[in-house]
């Protein structure tokens, strides 16, 4: 076969060297790209799959004392499909859940059992430490107008009042708070002390407290009307301070927390307007 006269044939006045040496290249193109994907599989095969395993670090604090080293670590976990996992330093446990313990070294390991193959780790991180708390409670001072309607409840104030203040400290209650009167002989005001709705891995922190003031209806003395005042604040790991100047998008996540609060502890209760 004779090669017709082109750009390959003109860079060389010898077709026999130049069709060789085409030829020669065009096949360590194919050997390359042929090395290049299997090492592209083997790459990928040896990649763990994802099958919806989840290891989450909630909080972790480096424990003092000791030369070694130790963590307080709040993990979550999640591992689909099994029954059951092993945790290196505590044993065999549900496949799902939370759980506060203390990890000696920097990394926790699961495992499918106590001699079975590694099926997910996480390496422990800590976070600046927070500015101290202070008085567990702001004064009432401290608190604005309401912002939010008032609601008034049919329930005479005795009944009223046990029926909000339980609710809210049921530890079933995602909102929960426990409240104390604002003064030792204060029949009217209930007050929660600072708590943090933040998560605790974020690097600003907010709080917020809650006051309840709550008196017996004007216009219908079996019913009982509820005022809801909140103040809340802010401080960045690491920081000297807590702040009640709140940026927006700490404003924003105290207002929702407090209108699913509000929600959360007065729903099912007998009431009228406000709502």
């Amino acid at each position: 076969m004779q090669l017709k006269d082109g750009p390959l044939m003109r860079m060389s006045k010898k077709p026999g060297v130049v069709t060789r040496t085409f030829f020669l290249r065009l096949a360590f193109v194919g050997w390359c790209l042929l090395v290049t994907m299997q090492i592209a599989g083997l790459t990928q095969a040896s990649l763990p799959t994802a099958n919806g395993e989840h290891i989450e670090v909630l909080s972790a604090t480096q424990l003092s004392g000791s030369s070694v080293v130790r963590f307080e670590v709040k993990i979550d976990y999640e591992f689909p499909g099994r029954e059951t996992v092993w945790l290196q330093g505590i044993g065999t446990l549900p496949s799902s859940g939370q759980l506060s313990y203390v990890v000696q070294g920097r990394e926790i390991v699961f495992r499918a059992a106590r001699s079975g193959k590694v099926i997910g780790s996480r390496g422990i991180t800590t976070y600046a430490q927070m500015p101290e708390d202070g008085d567990p409670f702001p004064s009432t001072l401290q608190f604005g107008p309401p912002d939010l309607p008032n609601v008034t409840l049919s329930l005479p104030l005795p009944q009223a009042k046990a029926s909000v203040l339980s609710k809210l400290a049921d530890s079933k209650n995602p909102k929960r708070l426990t409240l104390k009167g604002c003064r030792p002989d204060d029949e009217g005001c209930a007050l929660s002390p600072w708590t943090t709705i933040t998560d605790p891995t974020e690097h600003i922190q907010a709080q917020v407290s809650v006051m309840l003031v709550y008196q017996t209806d004007s216009t219908n003395k079996k019913s009982t009307v509820f005022k809801i005042f909140y103040v809340g604040r802010q401080a960045y790991r690491g920081g000297s301070e807590w702040s009640t100047s709140l940026n927006d998008s700490i404003r924003t996540l105290i207002q929702n927390w407090i209108a699913q609060l509000r929600n959360t502890i007065l729903e099912d209760a007998p009431k009228q307007g406000g709502f």
